[in-house]
């Protein structure tokens, strides 16, 4: 027997399977929306449905998790697709993603994965290095915004795709800055060394005192609104230095900690830095499916003539 469900003016029809999770929901073509493919742990597509259906895109197709290659490969021309999933099925989740990721078009920037922190380890060692977007204990705001930029028609067009692409923009040219100025640090130093300088004293910079400035960072919490001192890549990079100096690995579910900004931010500092070399990604070669993340050579090397630099004169806060 087929049943009929109503969500939004439009009319969904799935089997008895459907209803034990393994059937494809279908829903009926209207207009000219944007077509997108939801692929949730919701028989009913979950937050990511409703928000897509909330901005007029029209759903193609709900496939459960645990759904044949099969099912949901016929819908990836799909304009978006969006994937959601919660912490009680990491093991559906990653043999999805295992999927997901061997098919060449969902590498995009149309490719939406929502997961929330216990995952997001996983979801990283598959599309971190990809475009598509990823999204940490998504919030309906997070959606509607991914969902706008994956479905836009004019990407190039900034007031087409509203808040969501200028913060990119925003975070683009911000890690370019940093990208220079380190660049700066290191080509200054060439040129200092060539040169030895007898007053520069040894000064011995370890992990216990970046930590050190790292708590003092997060002090000003205590006593300041949060996001009055957002700075994100500079946490990250103060982090990243200690960790080095300590010969730790550090997880990408941990370097969103550190950042001390919502996970779902967080994640575009870290692609957007590792696009332009101040960040490295590690295979953990215990568990191929968890990317650890480091400094790049060239970056550690600036931050630590940095850090030497400012004690020097003082200057050793942060």
């Amino acid at each position: 027997m087929e049943t009929l469900v109503h969500s939004g003016g439009q009319t969904c029809a799935f089997g008895q399977a459907g209803r034990q999770g393994g059937a494809v929901m279908q829903v009926g073509d209207y207009d000219d929306a944007p077509g997108v493919l939801v692929i949730s742990s919701s028989s009913l597509g979950g937050g990511a449905a409703a928000v897509a259906r909330a901005g007029g895109a029209r759903i193609m197709a709900v496939v459960p998790l645990d759904a044949s290659v099969e099912q949901w490969s016929e819908h990836l021309g799909a304009a978006a697709l969006l994937v959601e999933c919660d912490s009680a099925q990491e093991e559906r989740m990653a043999k999805f993603l295992r999927e997901l990721a061997g098919q060449e078009r969902p590498r995009s920037r149309n490719v939406v994965i929502g997961v929330p922190m216990p995952l997001i380890d996983l979801a990283f060692s598959y599309f971190g290095a990809t475009d598509a977007v990823l999204l940490c204990d998504p919030k309906r705001g997070d959606w509607a915004e991914a969902i706008a930029l994956a479905t836009a028609k004019r990407p190039n067009r900034v007031a087409d795709i509203g808040a969501e692409a200028r913060r990119l923009i925003d975070i683009g040219r911000e890690v370019e800055r940093i990208a220079a100025s380190l660049t700066a640090i290191g080509s200054q130093a060439d040129l200092t060394d060539a040169v030895p300088d007898p007053r520069r004293g040894a000064v011995a910079i370890d992990a216990q005192a970046i930590r050190s400035v790292i708590r003092m960072r997060r002090l000003r919490d205590e006593y300041f609104a949060a996001n009055l001192f957002g700075d994100p890549a500079w946490d990250m990079l103060l982090d990243l230095m200690a960790a080095r100096l300590e010969s730790k690995p550090v997880a990408v579910s941990s370097l969103c900690i550190a950042a001390a900004v919502p996970a779902t931010t967080a994640l575009r500092w870290i692609k957007r830095m590792t696009d332009e070399g101040l960040l490295v990604r590690r295979s953990d070669p215990e568990d191929g499916r968890r990317v650890f993340i480091e400094l790049s050579d060239a970056a550690a090397d600036a931050m630590m003539r940095y850090i030497e630099t400012a004690h020097r004169q003082g200057h050793h806060r942060g």
